[in-house]
């Protein structure tokens, strides 16, 4: 170790403009001259804790008391999402006093003295307040200053610039201590005191931070002079340190703290609770949203999304919207989910007949809209949620009940035909040789509640001539109107009996249908004369404003079919464009002539048809849309006794099935034989087959065919005016 030297005080003046460039000199009010002194300071504020700025001698003290805050509990302060709340203090106290780093290390020098009070008896700490996820917890311990982490000093040093690895702090004295020597050495005056700090040292090391000060003393030779005290060497500071171990008589070493921030009732933060995520309360999973429900407002409180945790979009399907609801801190999440919107479906009453207004089954899904109409009657079924999609068309159709015509219950020679049959419905084939049967059939094709059954009798002794009549009856054409004669189809001249020519007179057009069979008779017919229509061009160059035509406001299928409908009466049309559910074009005008917007509906395409049944069938082979439909929906209908019937629906399109009933077997018998006068009774053949080779019948036979076989014939002499006929009636059964 080096020796004590003198330094000759005409070389200080030297040093002294160096020391001042060199030597950054910190000045602090609160130390006196005697820098030697311990200091104490308290601290009473409603925020325990306090920035001592100073480095301090041993036996200085720091006291921190008051009344506790939010602001000075760490749980309190972990970020945007906490709060707390119903805090209540014990107005706790705590005492540091400065020791040295030889007794604490890592708090500056600083050690714990006194402790009293709490910092809370009481505190909720609450995460994402007034949201969705608030979660409230009370932290353990309560607030007691003996927890962990509930006091916290953190030092620091306000040694930047060096010279020789040391700065010199709160230097006392009349001359300048001297650390730029030119040797491993500073100079120490007589009456200076300062505290030096060796930062490469580190809180480790005791000797980081001393206080030396040289006062005076009998025992020092040369108090004009300055003391010469080792600062090296700089491999390991081992003379400086020799020195302060044993330093002569008249200097003192002393340790000291650093400056340090002092906090209490901080305590460690609380852990978070784990939130799992919750889908929305009430359910929606199966509620039908118009669209994403997404409502994002905040980071923790979604509307309509979560009931817990935080929302994240993820990818929808055709018929769900999906979101998920994360977990927070740790919790787990939840998958939730709405359905998308869905087409409204037409209900039951949908293209049924009714004799009044329905009202019930109008809608299976949505909501009903709007019935109108006197029969027909249409409705509108909305869709879910409502309004979300285009509203579906509905309809039903007024029920007209069949009624029997003048045929029924009467007693006729043969089968009864015509206008006779009904008085209102529309007539079925008439079955059967006597009586006879049929039908006159309701509006309503799919029900036989609106039809009514008729029959009418045999009179097998009613006259009738040879053969087969049947009247002539005018057709559709007669009562009509047409430009010429050649534009009265053959076709629609007669119902009944063979048309004639038609015969052109000046204002109408007649013809005749002629009966066939003996004793039918004739009837004439006739239909009125259209006036020959006049075209007046326009004369060339003139105005003329552009008119829709008779497409305008119809519904179409195509553009194509526009344009066979006519897009203008007068102007020049523009081609068919498409805009959404409407075709539109434009009939511009001539010369200074206005045009005129044209507008169509699109209209719905629907399809529905029957798969085919060739063969007979003993059971209905259409149950379901698989069996019974090529396209459309499947509804069964009432079946007759030689069809299977069923119908395949699609919007408005219906399309009638059938498949045909396996003919039953019977067997022949003998109904009934009979012999009647030759000139009063008619001949049998116009009423009833007969029998095969007029032979009494044999084999199988179709229930409730029957024949008849002339069984015998006798005739008197030439001259007798008598004939009879004797015959037998078969029927199948």
């Amino acid at each position: 170790m080096r020796g004590l030297a003198l330094l000759n005080k005409n070389l200080k003046k030297a040093f002294i403009a160096l020391l001042l460039v060199a030597i950054p000199l910190l000045s602090y009010t609160a130390y006196s001259i005697a820098a030697e002194t311990r200091t104490d300071k308290t601290a009473n504020s409603p925020g325990i804790s306090f920035s001592e700025s100073e480095y301090s001698i041993e036996g200085s003290t720091i006291t921190l008391d008051g009344a506790v805050t939010t602001s000075d509990i760490a749980a309190c302060n972990v970020g945007p999402n906490v709060t707390c709340r119903n805090l209540t203090g014990s107005n706790p106290e705590l005492v540091y006093e400065c020791s040295g780093l030889s007794t604490s290390v890592g708090t500056g020098g600083w050690t714990e003295k006194v402790r009293n009070g709490q910092c809370w008896t009481n505190l909720d700490v609450v995460y994402f307040e007034g949201t969705i996820n608030e979660t409230i917890v009370v932290p353990k311990p309560s607030g007691a200053l003996t927890a962990p982490n509930m006091s916290i000093i953190n030092q620091s040093s306000d040694c930047l610039t060096t010279v020789k690895g040391i700065c010199i702090h709160n230097y006392d004295g009349s001359e300048t201590l001297e650390t730029n020597t030119g040797d491993d050495m500073f100079a120490l005056p007589l009456g200076g005191g300062s505290f030096v700090e060796y930062p490469v040292l580190g809180l480790t090391d005791p000797f980081s931070l001393k206080h030396v000060s040289r006062f005076s003393s009998s025992s020092d030779k040369y108090p004009g002079k300055k003391l010469m005290v080792p600062s090296g060497p700089p491999s390991d500071y081992s003379d400086y340190k020799s020195f302060l171990r044993n330093p002569p008589s008249f200097v003192s070493v002393r340790d000291g703290c650093y400056p340090a921030n002092f906090s209490i009732c901080k305590g460690d933060p609380v852990t978070p609770p784990a939130i799992d995520g919750a889908c929305p309360v009430p359910d929606i999973s199966n509620v039908h949203m118009a669209s994403q429900p997404a409502e994002l407002t905040s980071a923790y409180n979604e509307v309509n999304l979560c009931s817990r945790g935080t929302f994240e979009d993820v990818a929808d399907t055709s018929v769900d919207f999906k979101w998920r609801c994360k977990g927070i801190h740790g919790g787990s999440d939840a998958q939730c989910s709405s359905k998308t919107p869905v087409p409204g479906i037409c209900g039951s009453s949908n293209n049924q007949f009714f004799s009044a207004q329905p009202s019930n089954n109008l809608c299976s899904r949505g909501a009903v809209v709007s019935v109108s109409g006197n029969g027909p009657w249409t409705w509108q079924c909305d869709s879910l949620p409502s309004g979300a999609l285009p509203p579906v068309d509905c309809r039903a159709n007024l029920s007209i009940q069949g009624q029997c015509g003048g045929a029924d219950n009467s007693s006729v020679a043969r089968a009864p035909s015509g206008n006779s049959l009904c008085s209102t419905g529309d007539p079925t084939t008439v079955s059967g040789n006597g009586p006879w049967t049929w039908k006159c059939q309701g509006t309503d094709l799919t029900s036989s509640a609106d039809d009514a059954t008729c029959t009418a009798r045999l009179n097998v002794c009613d006259p009738g001539p040879t053969g087969n009549p049947e009247n002539g009856t005018c057709g559709s054409a007669h009562g009509d109107e047409f430009l010429t004669a050649s534009a009265v189809a053959a076709a629609q001249r007669c119902l009944t009996g063979n048309p004639t020519a038609v015969v052109a007179a000046t204002n109408s057009f007649s013809w005749s249908c002629t009966g066939t069979g003996a004793g039918a008779t004739n009837q004439n017919c006739a239909a009125g004369k259209a006036p020959t229509p006049t075209c007046q061009p326009p004369a060339t160059g003139s105005d003329e404003n552009g008119t829709c035509g008779a497409a305008h406001g119809g519904t179409f299928a195509s553009a194509s079919a526009v344009n066979s409908a006519g897009r203008c009466l007068t102007g020049n049309a523009t081609s068919v464009g498409s805009s959404g559910s409407n075709f539109t074009w434009s009939c511009n005008g001539q010369g200074s002539g206005a045009n005129d917007s044209c507008t169509a509906t699109k209209s719905v395409s629907y399809n529905a048809e029957c798969k085919a049944y060739a063969s007979s069938y003993n059971s209905q082979p259409a149950t379901n849309n698989n069996s019974g439909c090529v396209s459309g929906t499947y509804q069964d209908v009432t079946d007759t006794s030689s069809e299977f019937k069923w119908q395949c629906v699609d919007g408005t399109a219906i399309a009638q099935c059938s498949a045909t009933v396996q003919a039953a077997t019977g067997s022949w018998r003998l109904d009934f034989t009979s012999v009647e006068d030759f000139g009063s009774c008619r001949d049998r053949l116009s009423g009833n087959r007969w029998c095969p080779g007029n032979q009494a019948p044999t084999g199988s036979c179709s229930p409730g065919s029957s024949c008849i076989h002339q069984s015998a014939c006798r005739e008197p002499a030439q001259n007798s005016m008598t004939a009879y006929k004797t015959w037998d009636h078969y029927v199948c059964e």
